[in-house]
């Protein structure tokens, strides 16, 4: 058994801002700056508000992402074009992401592992 190619499909509620995962400005900095490594004093102190509310803003993140830690967070971040090598957002097609509207407020996102890996 070996790691074969796998489409996996997830229906997202789009009435938050547009999107499951419209991350605020000072999100998309947090966001940013976990990337990078820093931990939530240096996160805090580089953007000048108290550790608590990294806190908010990463607890946040999580929850629009449907993800449990960091890791998972920034990897999302990189597949929904929020952060990239490049410094410019990405059509979520890059990623091997294909979003299929289902009426006004709902969306189906299908990850085609082929195109995220490249084979």
């Amino acid at each position: 058994m070996g790691g074969g190619a796998f489409h996996h499909k997830r229906e997202y509620d789009l009435t938050v801002q547009g999107s499951p995962q419209h991350l605020t400005e000072k999100e998309q900095e947090v966001l940013k700056l976990m990337s990078q490594g820093l931990a939530g004093k240096e996160m805090a102190r580089a953007l000048e508000i108290s550790e608590q509310t990294i806190k908010n803003h990463a607890t946040a993140i999580f929850r629009k992402f449907d993800v449990s830690n960091k890791i998972e967070a920034i990897n999302m971040g990189y597949k929904l074009g929020y952060l990239n090598p490049a410094g410019r957002r990405m059509s979520p097609k890059a990623y091997g992401l294909s979003v299929e509207m289902l009426g006004r407020d709902r969306a189906l996102v299908t990850i085609d592992n082929k195109k995220r890996s490249g084979r």
